[in-house]
């Protein structure tokens, strides 16, 4: 459902990009009960150099690093309750690229701080800087055959498509609805919404 693009011009490693994945798709997963089968997430790596990115109708070419998701809205999921995720997303890339960054003293003293609270003198850091995690909502779309719920009406959807997903999971052996019918029925927060 939700689909997370990372915009990157500081050089993630594979694994980097395999735990920041991680993280965020378990941290829309659980801030919004939503089984981590939906929540995709793509990196785009863009050279700053290219001088392709501007802010404040400056060019940019120390770093570009941006999360921006397209997600689903509803009255049920508040303006708060993004602001949080975002800053856990921003924590999140922190945690990924500060080992990346100086030494541990280094780490210390900048992990979790806010644009303008890092010494910039450090390049390093400066391009390693998250400038934004930005939300956008999805009127529809359909995933995997499936028309995706509005925010909020998870239990309906799952109740509705349940013998889809069984039979996408049983019939056509596809492990990706395995593993999601698995993680509905152990998952204590989205146990009770497909049954």
């Amino acid at each position: 459902m939700p689909i997370y693009e990372v915009h990157h011009s500081y050089p993630l490693k594979g694994e980097q990009k395999a735990e920041l994945a991680k993280k965020i798709t378990k941290l829309h997963s659980t801030t919004f009960k939503t089984p981590s089968f939906f929540v995709h997430v793509l990196f785009h790596h863009s050279d700053a150099s290219a001088q392709n990115y501007y802010l404040a109708g400056k060019v940019r070419t120390t770093s570009c690093n941006r999360i921006i998701a397209q997600v689903r809205t509803s009255s049920s999921r508040s303006k708060s309750d993004f602001d949080t995720l975002a800053e856990k997303i921003e924590l999140a890339w922190l945690d990924v690229v500060k080992g990346e960054i100086g030494d541990d003293k280094q780490n210390q003293a900048t992990f979790g701080k806010r644009k303008g609270e890092i010494d910039e003198t450090e390049d390093h850091a400066e391009a390693a800087r998250l400038l934004m995690v930005s939300f956008y909502p999805m009127i529809t779309a359909r995933e995997a055959g499936m028309v995706i719920p509005e925010a909020g009406k998870e239990g309906e959807f799952f109740k509705e498509y349940r013998p889809y997903m069984k039979k996408m999971s049983e019939e056509k052996g596809l492990e990706d609805f395995k593993e999601m019918l698995r993680e509905l029925d152990e998952r204590e927060d989205l146990k009770g919404l497909s049954s």
